[in-house]
């Protein structure tokens, strides 16, 4: 490939930015998305994201940190005496070691009752309610809009529903914060919105920054279209013809994604170099794209760089989603519109349009091209833009 391999660009990201979005007068709408890799924001005023961690540590652990710490270093306290790091946070403590870690079980499909699914989502709706120069929530109900993989939406949205449901009363610090914030509301189940996951990336894509509908929008949707929404834990297509969105030829794959990209990268070290680095371990080390090698009798230390393997299990990976989409839908012969969206669709976008190049009449679209936030946004920037639509007409 002509560019440099950067590892770094598949790092979860941790973001806090103030925003001036469109929002109503008399409601406080949130759209979140909580997925296996990160959790992802969109608020009346700001945009966040961080990776999905949770940590438990002992009580009062985030009173007694020593320097300066970042903005987006999250801690999270409840009302039953637990407490956890949150993000990147969490992250910097998770080592390749550790026999067993909790984030795992933020992999699994079955993961809303779990502690960590509820914390990060909980975190995530709570920096949803920062207030800043943009606007501030006071009194007005909280209203939620989330989304699910198509093929598990009819399954899994009542439980979803009923995970975010109720009372809400929990504490965060945030950076360098002195004191830890109070968060207490009520999410009754009527103000909570669950949607198509790649739905959010065609009202994305169909909508302007203030809310409006782009003027492409109406060949869009007219349009032989399709959405292409590779992520952590699955791969997601979203088939459209001519104003319908046909629900038998949108698929979900659960072996075709980020996850897979990373089992196969410590596959790969293990067989090449006896190295273990779990998934759950992988976050802390893109940074360097390092991993260490231990001999204990040589008390020796060697780093191996695995950014090759990388590079090379994310092409591989990529070549065989698209082979798959070329079986399914038939080379994409008559659709007139590939969109590409999501963190993982990002970092694949320039193997995909050089894959598709030859294929005169389609058109690589990039998810995000209606505004200028990354990527890893598409969907829950749909999800506000829909629940944004909702609210005005209450």
């Amino acid at each position: 490939m002509s560019r440099i391999f950067q590892t770094q660009e598949f790092k979860t990201k941790s973001i806090q930015k103030v925003k001036k979005n469109p929002q109503e007068k008399n409601a406080w709408g949130i759209a979140i998305d909580t997925g296996y890799s990160g959790v992802k924001v969109f608020a009346p005023n700001g945009y966040y994201s961080f990776p999905s961690v949770a940590k438990r540590v002992p009580y009062s652990s985030s009173d007694n940190t020593i320097g300066e710490l970042g903005n987006t270093d999250i801690s999270y306290r409840d009302n039953a005496g637990s407490e956890y790091f949150i993000g990147a946070k969490a992250v910097n403590d998770i080592k390749a070691t550790d026999a067993n870690s909790s984030t795992a079980a933020l992999y699994s499909r079955e993961r809303y009752a779990t502690p960590e699914y509820q914390i990060i989502t909980r975190v995530g709706i709570g920096l949803g309610l920062l207030s800043n120069q943009y606007g501030e929530r006071g009194d007005k109900p909280v209203y939620l809009m989330t989304g699910l993989p198509p093929a598990y939406l009819a399954d899994d949205k009542e439980e979803l529903i009923d995970t975010l449901a109720g009372q809400h009363d929990f504490f965060l610090k945030i950076g360098n914060d002195r004191e830890w914030k109070h968060f207490s509301f009520e999410l009754p189940k009527e103000n909570i919105f669950v949607m198509a996951q790649p739905m959010g990336t065609l009202m994305a894509i169909s909508t302007d920054r203030s809310g409006g509908v782009v003027a492409s929008a109406k060949r869009y949707f007219s349009s032989n279209l399709l959405i292409f929404d590779p992520g952590f834990g699955t791969l997601d297509t979203f088939d459209i013809s001519n104003h319908q969105v046909r629900s038998e030829t949108s698929h979900t794959y659960d072996d075709l994604s980020m996850k897979r990209v990373f089992e196969e990268v410590g596959k790969e070290l293990r067989e090449k170099y006896d190295v273990s680095l779990p998934v759950f371990a992988m976050q802390r080390a893109l940074s360097t794209g390092t991993v260490d090698k231990l001999d204990k009798k040589a008390h020796k230390s060697t780093k191996i760089d695995f950014s090759p393997i990388l590079e090379r299990c994310s092409a591989r990976v990529c070549e065989e989603a698209l082979r798959t989409i070329d079986g399914e839908y038939n080379y994409l012969s008559g659709y007139d519109y590939l969109v590409v969206t999501g963190g993982t669709g990002e970092a694949w976008l320039p193997l995909i349009k050089k894959y598709y190049e030859g294929m005169d009449g389609l058109t690589v679209i990039d998810g995000s091209m209606n505004d200028d936030i990354p990527a890893i946004f598409n969907n829950v920037r749909g999800y506000y833009m829909q629940l944004h639509s909702i609210l005005k007409s209450k």
